[in-house]
């Protein structure tokens, strides 16, 4: 007799449609598993030469079946868990009234417990072979990497013995000066390389004449060669800020350690914090690591201090200036100071010939003149134009009357200067004063000083006069013969010893014009006067007819036309000689 409980239970259980359990769990799976042969030499030699890529499957298969293990394993613990609840479900229903019969009680609690106790015996049973077989495998995956590792030694031993075949045994002492020989070269390689890039970036800064284009090209290289991110530079030199004030018209001068400095702007530059930099740091140079700094000496002072900012790191480096980039920031400022100074040469070289030539066009307009108001319209006319001021005007000496004189000037755009002239005592004004002492004087306000006079210190008798120089003009036999008067310094600015530098050499210049000028006036009164002289005696001699036979005048007149004939002759070529020349 079957009850619908024990048909239930039997069919959940024994019934292989509904068991819990798959069935190919519990069937023992035949794997061949090939055990390499523990004799190496019995190995073929095309397996000792497999590569890594034949190692692969082996590990795949050690992968499934560490999987597979734990899938049993935990199988098996479900299988205690379904154990578990199906004796308290067995003890429940023995428990249960509907169930009276003991003999079928203990029949299914002995089946159903057995069956369960086999299928664990059986998942442990199947943990255990595949356990058995992954330690078979990891033995052959550890005779496989052995093998591995032989051929790589074989495969080595073969490639040195082919080697030593065709190369000579190298010392170990040889093989050291071999590296430092490669580091040298490569040592001298970079050197080689540095310099012709500062030899380049020399050739280029010396075609440079404007200076802001000179600092940003300094700035540029340093940029470029030492892959900083930021270049600052500091101008502390009276001259270096000149240049750059004219250059720059907006800029702001800061005040650092009781200095006035300006920082530089311009492409390529970028400013910089003041207040932690200490000047005398700066000046002896040094690096911190994140920035460097360095010199630029220009006309034997300090005039430019340098400071990179934070090095641009390459692949494998720290982005920090070392005592190289140091020395080398050295080297480049002391080369860009040398071109510095070189382009100042060269821009005044450039300056003295242009000063040369307008000194000789100068010369060559005052060397000629006929008398003293020619000399004075060249003076009024040059003069300025040299000197850079508005007006010039000049004194003359009268040695036979001991007094001075100058032109009297007039309106006319022609003619600046008449014949006349007007005289004054000696040591009258301003210009009595410095042609008694032989010397150049600087006047900033000429009207206030005490010894102006109106007449004699303004021969130009221009309205306005400011600032002049007054300077005694020197002979040929080194005494004053004269006066220079120089007014009104052009744009306003004031007269500078370069001015007065100017003056000193033109003293002795015009000095000598004058000179010349007294000797070619005096000569042309002194001709005049013989002419006349002659032409009164010859009247005077043709007016007595009736001493024609007197032999003795008769020679007389016949001299004196020989001298009227001789003065003719040399007035005309007089003439034609002022007439190349002029």
């Amino acid at each position: 007799m079957k009850f619908s409980t024990s048909e239930a239970f039997s069919d959940m259980i024994f019934s292989p449609s509904k068991t819990p359990f798959p069935k190919s769990l519990f069937e023992k799976k035949n794997i061949e598993v090939k055990r390499p042969s523990s004799h190496s030499n019995s190995r073929n030699l095309n397996y000792r030469r497999q590569d890594h890529l034949d190692l692969k499957p082996s590990k795949e298969f050690n992968k499934n079946i560490d999987s597979l293990i734990t899938s049993l394993m935990d199988e098996n613990k479900k299988l205690k868990e379904e154990l578990d609840s199906m004796r308290k479900i067995n003890k429940k229903l023995l428990e249960s009234e509907k169930l009276t019969n003991e003999e079928y009680k203990a029949f299914y609690q002995t089946i159903l417990v057995d069956h369960l106790q086999k299928k664990v015996e059986n998942l442990d049973e199947e943990a255990n072979f595949y356990r058995l077989e992954s330690q078979k495998n990891s033995m052959e995956l550890g005779l496989m990497k052995r093998d591995k590792k032989y051929i790589k030694a074989l495969a080595m031993k073969y490639k040195n013995q082919t080697l030593n075949k065709y190369t000579h045994d190298v010392s170990p002492d040889k093989k050291t000066r071999s590296a430092h020989i490669s580091k040298e070269r490569l040592q001298n390689n970079n050197k080689q390389k540095k310099i012709s890039n500062l030899t380049n970036f020399i050739s280029q800064l010396q075609k440079k004449s404007n200076f802001l284009e000179i600092l940003s090209s300094i700035a540029e290289f340093l940029k470029c060669i030492f892959k900083a991110e930021k270049v600052s530079m500091i101008l502390v030199s009276e001259e270096i800020k000149d240049l750059y004030a004219k250059h720059v018209k907006n800029f702001f001068r800061h005040n650092w350690n009781e200095m006035r400095v300006i920082l530089a702007e311009g492409p390529h530059l970028s400013p910089i914090e003041l207040t932690s930099l200490h000047i005398e740091q700066i000046k002896a140079g040094f690096t911190t690591g994140k920035e460097v700094y360095s010199t630029i000496t220009f006309s034997g002072e300090p005039s430019i201090y340098i400071c990179l900012h934070r090095k641009i790191p390459n692949k494998n480096e720290f982005g920090l200036y070392t005592a190289a980039d140091y020395s080398y920031l050295c080297l480049v400022s002391t080369c860009a100071g040398l071109a510095l100074n070189f382009i100042k040469s060269k821009q005044r070289a450039h300056i003295e010939s242009e000063h040369v030539l307008e000194l000789s066009t100068l010369i060559s307009s005052l060397i000629y003149n006929k008398n003293h108001k020619e000399l004075s319209k060249n003076i009024y006319t040059f003069i300025p134009k040299y000197l850079e001021f508005e007006y010039a005007g000049v004194v003359f000496f009268d040695y036979t009357h001991e007094e001075l004189f100058m032109m009297i000037p007039t309106e006319s755009y022609v003619d600046k200067f008449s014949d006349t002239s007007i005289k004054f005592p000696k040591d009258l004004g301003i210009t009595g004063d410095v042609f008694k002492k032989n010397m150049v004087f600087k006047v900033d306000n000429v009207k206030s000083h005490r010894l102006f006079n109106t007449e004699i210190d303004n021969s130009c008798k221009s309205s306005n006069i400011q600032n002049a120089i007054f300077a005694s003009l020197i002979g040929l036999n080194g005494e004053a013969v004269g006066v220079l008067q120089i007014f009104n310094k052009k744009g306003g600015k004031n007269i500078n010893e370069k001015d007065v530098e100017k003056v000193r050499n033109l003293q002795k210049i015009i000095g000598v014009c004058i000179s010349s000028t007294n000797c070619i006036a005096e000569a042309s009164s002194l001709t005049i006067l013989l002419k006349q002289g002659v032409q009164k005696a010859i009247s005077s001699i043709e007016d007595i007819e009736r001493n024609r036979n007197n032999r003795e005048l008769f020679e007389i007149k016949n001299v004196l036309n020989t001298m009227k004939a001789n003065m003719h002759e040399w007035n005309n070529q007089k003439r034609i000689k002022s007439f190349i020349l002029g």
